[in-house]
């Protein structure tokens, strides 16, 4: 399995860089949708702590003629309904995460096909810097992350639209409601000016390093969900990591001096805002590692926000490009999992 998936993100690296035209066959499209949906849905419930859990989960619930009688609370009505449903017909574990994994993989391939033009280049973003943590260990927010990135499409033009795709997207995971964040700035123009974002930068910085959600929490943790208390109480306390801040700040700052280049640009302001969510929520949880969840699922804008800038290139100018981000979310990979047994080539 391991090795699969390294020759999959080799051929996606290339066919990222050298494969132009929206029309390249419907063929690899599929195909590759299909390795990323079989990757995800036939490892092992071993594989991460997460798959346990949710295997251990599966085994435990009882069919759907007892969901509303049923009392765990452990995860969300959507995600518990779908177990139950495939309870019902005792499916093995297996195809459970087949069907989650199908799910989530589809809704972010029908996005990207309807919102960019770069397909593949946008897939290979969403292989490096999304698939491995959502698909593979966080399948729930998976499902939640796919709706809210093709609910991106309506932030601006449907409001009201948006709101209902984050409301499906929290059947399947609580943090989906982090959703409305930036559908607040970008109603109350929140990011309008360099001024404003430099703002936000700083605070955020300084209130990730006090630890501010840290002191929050312990004050009133009676009011907090169970499930957050679970985190900040029962996981391993970890520090995160600037590097991926590091990465993204020369992407925030470029487009922010080419704003004006690129604001009439459909989709653009609500990536742009997804992206500073994601900068401003790696800052805020920086001491707490298990909290970085959040800056993964704003990352999403970066899928969308990569495509406007290559759309505006020259052939030429696009393949270095092309090469260059590439590279960038492969490296970025692989030193995020090194070391880790879902990719063992890498360590």
């Amino acid at each position: 399995m391991n090795l699969y998936y390294g020759i999959l993100i080799v051929l996606y690296f290339f066919i990222s860089i050298f494969t132009f035209s929206r029309k390249t066959g419907k063929v690899l499209y599929v195909f590759s949708g299909m390795l990323l949906v079989l990757y995800a849905g036939l490892r092992s419930f071993n594989s991460t702590e997460d798959a346990r859990a949710y295997y251990d989960y599966y085994n435990n619930i009882p069919s759907i003629t007892s969901f509303f009688e049923y009392k765990n609370n452990i995860f969300e009505k959507g995600y518990m309904f779908l177990n139950m449903l495939l309870k019902t017909f005792n499916f093995d574990y297996r195809f459970l995460f087949l069907i989650v994994a199908f799910i989530s993989v589809t809704i972010n391939f029908i996005t990207i096909k309807k919102y960019t033009k770069n397909i593949y280049l946008c897939i290979f973003i969403y292989i490096t810097n999304i698939y491995v943590i959502n698909e593979l260990i966080l399948i729930r927010t998976g499902i939640a992350t796919s709706i809210l990135f093709y609910s991106i499409g309506y932030m601006k033009k449907n409001p009201k639209k948006y709101l209902y795709f984050i409301f499906l997207a929290y059947l399947f995971h609580r943090l989906a409601l982090i959703a409305l964040i930036p559908l607040f700035l970008l109603k109350f123009k929140m990011l309008d000016s360099k001024k404003k974002i430099f703002f936000f930068l700083i605070l955020s910085f300084i209130l990730g390093e006090i630890d501010i959600f840290k002191r929050i929490f312990f004050a009133m943790k009676y009011i907090f969900p169970s499930k957050l208390t679970y985190y900040y109480e029962y996981y391993e306390y970890t520090k995160g990591s600037y590097r991926k801040v590091i990465f993204l700040l020369p992407i925030l700052f470029y487009f922010l001096n080419n704003y004006k280049k690129y604001e009439n640009i459909k989709f653009f302001q609500e990536s742009f805002i997804y992206l500073n969510c994601s900068i401003f929520s790696l800052l805020l949880f920086i001491k707490n590692n298990t909290l970085l969840r959040v800056p993964f699922i704003y990352s999403i804008g970066l899928i969308i926000l990569g495509d406007i800038f290559i759309s505006q290139k020259t052939k030429n100018e696009k393949l270095f490009w092309k090469f260059l981000i590439s590279s960038v979310s492969l490296f970025l990979l692989m030193w995020t999992l090194r070391g880790n047994e879902l990719i063992t080539f890498v360590t």
